[in-house]
């Protein structure tokens, strides 16, 4: 939706090229400028709403506060996993009006951000209050946000291993059969449950059953393949600078591939069981076409992996891949003559 795009352009990011610490904005600007497809895709959770804009703004303001601190923690300063809980302490809030973490950053070495993850923290509370089903999905809504947050504490310790490691008991006290604990963990990483149950309340007032069924096909089946396609492309990236990454422990090549089209198969049939299976289902095959068109997905060891999940799909998913690979080359086209022209974006990163 074109309006995700005109919240960050006209609203956060603005705000965030005011924060004070250098670092802090250096982190705000990227998170907003490289990851912005992340607010456009959760902005597919608005469409077709009679009235998407307390939604939309919702979605814009949550999604942004996740990839700010999950960019905080990748790139910033500490190594504290007590800091990184603290700061995900603004994301419960977001979402809970019965929680208060105080002070964000009183673990962080940054601190000084102009009030820009509280303005971000009270947007999300305002809007998804707006949401007339709000109450009747907040507290599921703030156990996915729980999850996530956990996950984003264990996954950026230092060393790796020492985030594997914590991963692993976490999922020892929240085991599920049939999956490996990098799986389920993939599940936790996405905010597409969250979303998903906060279009249950922009709709109405759901009953127990929906918000149950809702969270039952988003955890583990459309949310895991979400996560573990974002970290299938990244593969070799991840590996380079020495990253978590949710795919690595598959045992080969084939197994990943062998699970990947499982989480695919699982997410339709759980989709097709919901409530307005259309929307699901649009849902769950747009993620292939999405993140397949990306350039990594072509990379060789990927490339037998890539065409058999577009092979699954159906003729949409392919239509969604067409349209995501012609919008990437025109971007990169753009970005090369930009960079010839002495416009690169990058420029306004590093003078952050």
């Amino acid at each position: 939706m074109p309006g995700a795009g005109r919240r960050l352009d006209e609203g956060w990011l603005p705000r965030a090229r005011r924060i004070p610490d250098p670092l802090l904005r250096h982190h705000a600007i990227e998170a907003i400028t490289t990851k912005r497809f992340h607010c456009e895709g959760g902005a597919a959770f608005a469409a077709l709403l009679e009235r998407p804009g307390p939604l939309l703004s919702a979605i814009v303001a949550l999604q942004t506060i996740s990839d700010y601190l999950d960019t905080v923690c990748d790139r910033g300063d500490s190594e504290d996993g007590s800091d990184y809980r603290r700061l995900h302490g603004a994301m419960l809030d977001a979402v809970d009006r019965t929680q208060c973490h105080g002070d964000y950053y009183a673990l962080h070495p940054q601190q000084e951000d102009g009030g820009y993850l509280r303005a971000l923290v009270e947007i999300t509370r305002r809007t998804s209050n707006r949401l007339p089903g709000y109450p009747r999905v907040a507290a599921t809504v703030a156990e996915r946000v729980q999850r996530y947050a956990d996950l984003q504490e264990f996954k950026h310790l230092r060393p790796r291993t020492a985030g594997i490691a914590a991963m692993e008991r976490w999922y020892e006290h929240h085991r599920r059969p049939g999956l490996y604990w990098w799986e389920y963990a993939a599940a936790c990483g996405s905010t597409l449950g969250m979303f998903a149950l906060m279009r249950l309340a922009a709709l109405g007032n759901p009953d127990e059953a929906t918000i149950a069924a809702t969270l039952d096909a988003y955890v583990p089946w459309i949310c895991g393949l979400h996560i573990l396609l974002d970290y299938f492309i990244d593969q070799e990236e991840d590996a380079t600078v020495g990253e978590v990454n949710l795919v690595a422990p598959y045992r080969s090549d084939v197994e990943r591939c062998s699970r990947l089209l499982h989480f695919y198969r699982e997410a339709r049939a759980a989709a097709s069981r919901l409530p307005d299976p259309a929307f699901h289902l649009w849902i769950v095959d747009g993620l292939p076409g999405l993140y397949l068109a990306d350039r990594k997905a072509q990379l060789p060891g990927l490339r037998t992996t890539a065409r058999a999940l577009l092979a699954a799909a159906p003729p949409f998913t392919r239509l969604v891949w067409g349209i995501m690979r012609l919008r990437n080359l025109v971007r990169e086209r753009r970005a090369v003559r930009a960079e010839g022209l002495g416009l690169d974006r990058s420029n306004e990163l590093r003078s952050a």
